[in-house]
């Protein structure tokens, strides 16, 4: 049943699905700013209060996405289209009365009520870098790790972010628009791969004699394959 799949109609490789939290976007600041200007058309409130059917919590917020990235290592585009999916593009009641752009702890049944309450829309960016990705659906420790790319049911913080089967495919599909808007800047940067196998040690240097850092133990992971390294005794 694909219904309420972003991806149905011809079914294609997500790139951003799949793409980890833990990269970096070729965009700037500029680049964020004016998209959320003159493609979204989005607004910025007057006294806390919406004007126009345009206005958003997100609006003036880019540098704080960016920064994030320099801080937590959350790639900022990443973080920006997630907050869309989650806050109606920061517009839902969550995020105008609880400046909580990400839905966090709105859990189903009761999501306004449980949601968390920012002080502003900046803590809630820096907040989700820091102790929800860097802490957390990023840090292989962490109960929730499952890959820090959006992924599905299967892999990925889907798994534990939201009930929603196709989540991850439609924060994904927020990332490919922005991208598409504004020259493909990302798409493809990065040469991912799936390890289809369980208990991959992470090592501090590309040979068996070197020391396990930690094992991840979970099949399915998407990583970034940042250099090749050939030898006689690099596997394992």
């Amino acid at each position: 049943v694909h219904e309420r799949s972003a991806n149905k109609d011809e079914p294609y490789y997500s790139y951003y699905q799949f793409l980890p939290h833990r990269s970096k976007t070729n965009y700037s600041v500029d680049d964020l700013d004016s998209y959320m200007r003159n493609v979204l058309n989005l607004k910025g409130s007057l006294y806390g209060k919406f004007l126009t059917d345009n206005n958003s919590m997100l609006y003036g917020t880019s540098e704080y996405y960016m920064n994030s990235e320099k801080l937590y290592g959350a790639n900022a585009i990443s973080v920006f289209s997630l907050s869309r999916n989650e806050s109606a593009n920061g517009r839902s009641s969550i995020a105008y009365n609880k400046n909580n752009v990400f839905g966090h702890d709105a859990i189903d049944g009761a999501a306004y009520t449980n949601a968390t309450g920012y002080l502003d829309v900046r803590t809630s960016i820096y907040t989700h870098g820091y102790g929800y990705i860097n802490y957390g659906y990023a840090r292989v420790s962490d109960w929730r790790y499952y890959g820090s790319h959006f992924g599905d049911k299967d892999t990925g913080m889907n798994v534990q972010y939201a009930s929603d089967v196709y989540w991850g495919e439609k924060a994904a599909d927020y990332y490919y628009a922005f991208d598409r808007d504004n020259g493909m800047l990302d798409y493809n940067y990065y040469q991912l791969i799936v390890a289809n196998v369980e208990d991959i040690n992470v090592r501090s240097g590309p040979s068996t004699s070197s020391k396990v850092l930690y094992t991840i133990n979970k099949r399915g992971i998407t990583y970034i394959l940042l250099e090749e390294v050939e030898g006689t005794s690099i596997n394992g």
